[in-house]
């Protein structure tokens, strides 16, 4: 993730953050998405302009650091365009026992 200044300027245009495929800083090194990895910045960069996956990614993050129900808030961004997104929501809202919650998300899906 080095590059000259012109790279970083390429790298870090909106229209790239929102489609890069964030799924090797997950896969690989996990660690480096993390609170002080090295990846951070540029992963959060991409959230905010909504990549799916990254979105996805972080709501699984914050589901497991700051509560179920924070994942799902963040998650709510992706359905139902993205199923691992709402397949998440859902099985979420079943477990805390808003099954009616888990019917409307899975309703919205666009698989069906």
């Amino acid at each position: 993730m080095r590059a000259g200044k012109r790279g970083s300027e390429l790298v870090h245009q909106p229209s790239i953050l929102k489609r890069c495929n964030v799924s090797p800083m997950v896969n690989v090194s996990p660690c480096q998405i993390g609170k002080s990895g090295n990846f951070r910045n540029f992963f959060l960069k991409c959230v905010e302009f909504g990549n799916i996956d990254a979105v996805y990614y972080e709501g699984l993050h914050r589901s497991t650091t700051l509560g179920v129900e924070e994942g799902i808030n963040f998650l709510e961004r992706n359905i139902p365009t993205h199923v691992l997104s709402t397949l998440v929501v859902d099985i979420f809202y079943v477990c805390l026992g808003k099954e009616m919650e888990a019917i409307t998300v899975f309703q919205q899906c666009e698989w069906r």
